[in-house]
């Protein structure tokens, strides 16, 4: 059989530049016990497909296997590890099937027990690694986390009361869906107690401005700890789709109102789900991180003086405040993703915006950056050269945040071997920032 290998672009480049994800397909039926493989007389192989990073691989594998006559849903995407050459990182791509429901055109794959497979030999070694990983504990296919195993969308469909489940993210820590709740289009987030402070702030930041955010329909936390949460999904478009300066300086105008709202409340000591990140820890952590006595690390140290002398008080910093994660209907704007948020100087926010907007070819900041400071209402004084310096402090932060979930993450078994990887890409983003926007 040669192995199917099919390639999809990525839209955006990531944090640690765009790396390959190349998926291992392991398609189970949980009832009969069986895996489908392709035999070879030394062992056996699983079908390999490639993707781009952040690719939505459910939206590849599903049309896939349906091509060739398997009928299944992916549940999960597992066991995350580097290649030998750091240039891609392979996973295990899980799919549930039914045999009796497919009409194989692929003619050399088998059905395989379980049983069989983890006591022969797969042809490609990360394979061999993972189903010894995933068998290990279970005669099914599992791996640490709430999400870790074959069923766990059962319960999920169950309490959703939907079987049409439209899967975005489905690691065994968190997992996303697309669902329909009370006849609209909704989302399912599910996440590890770990990570559940994603729904926590955004029913804070709903209490001060719920046209803002998604509405929350029903939340339930399971006894594992891990929280079941359905939302209404967003009315409008994600700005993505026509960031046009209007749209982008209307983003940046509600999210300083927002931002206010929030400074509003921590003045009467009310507290939010948010880490607080002073700025001289961010640098020190990010001069270690590069090697002192750099010119990066020079540049890195005077930003943050900067933005420390500038005065801004503390808020809300949305991290992931990228125009996918926001939606624009007419006036409106609602922000979604809100994981990666911290309490910190409070325009470093707009800032990391400020710099998605600009890869993604969007030249004309100076809307965005007025809408933004006329919003805010915050007695400082914040020319060309500190506005470059946020917007290096934003990517050190967000730089750190990306650090911490790659710590995380193997922590929790979901990737291995990326963490040397992962600190040379950031050392090196870090250093090779260039340095002050002309006026």
């Amino acid at each position: 059989m040669s192995v199917p290998v099919f390639g999809v672009r990525s839209r955006r480049r990531a944090i640690c530049d765009a790396m390959q994800q190349l998926l291992h397909v392991l398609i189970v039926d949980v009832r009969r016990g069986e895996a489908l493989v392709a035999e070879r007389a030394g062992g056996w192989l699983l079908p390999i497909l490639q993707a781009a990073e952040r690719t939505r691989i459910a939206a590849l594998v599903e049309p896939w296997a349906r091509a060739r006559g398997i009928r299944g849903r992916m549940v999960g995407q597992w066991l995350g590890r580097l290649t030998t050459d750091g240039d891609a990182v392979d996973w295990l791509a899980i799919v549930s099937a039914r045999a009796e429901q497919c009409d194989i055109s692929i003619s050399d794959l088998r059905w395989l027990t379980l049983a069989s497979v983890a006591t022969s030999r797969s042809c490609v070694e990360y394979q061999r690694w993972a189903i010894e990983m995933a068998l290990a504990n279970s005669p099914l296919p599992s791996v640490p986390g709430p999400f870790g195993t074959m069923t766990w969308i059962d319960g999920v469909e169950s309490w959703l009361g939907d079987r049409c489940l439209t899967p975005y993210r489905l690691s065994a820590h968190e997992v996303v869906l697309e669902c329909r709740a009370r006849g609209k289009r909704a989302f399912f987030k599910g996440l590890s107690c770990r990570r559940a402070a994603e729904a926590i702030l955004t029913s804070q930041l709903a209490t001060l401005a719920p046209e803002s955010f998604p509405k929350t329909i029903d939340t339930a936390t399971r006894p594992d700890g891990s929280v079941w949460w359905l939302m209404d999904a967003c009315p409008g478009v994600p700005l993505s789709t026509d960031l046009a300066v209007r749209n982008a300086a209307l983003a940046a105008g509600t999210y300083a109102r927002v931002q206010r709202q929030v400074m509003d409340s921590l003045a009467f000591n009310r507290s939010f789900a948010l880490e607080h990140v002073p700025l001289d820890r961010l640098s020190r952590w990010a001069t270690e991180l590069i090697g002192d006595g750099s010119d990066g690390c020079r540049r890195i140290i005077d930003a943050c003086e900067r933005v420390e002398a500038c005065g801004a008080p503390q808020s809300w910093v949305f991290m992931d405040f990228d125009p996918r994660n926001v939606f624009v209907d007419g006036d409106r704007v609602r922000f979604i993703d809100l994981d990666n948020s911290v309490l910190s100087s409070a325009p470093l926010g707009v800032a990391t915006f400020g710099r998605h907007v600009k890869a993604a070819g969007f030249s004309d900041l100076g809307a965005v950056y007025d809408s933004y400071f006329q919003s805010l209402r915050i007695p400082t004084t914040i020319d060309c050269v500190t506005l470059s310096a946020f917007e290096l402090v934003s990517l050190v932060l967000e730089c750190r945040l990306a650090w911490k979930r790659v710590l995380q993450k193997t922590k929790d078994d979901e990737v291995y071997g990326a963490v040397d990887y992962v600190r040379r890409r950031l050392a090196r983003r870090l250093a090779e920032w260039p340095g002050q926007r002309p006026p």
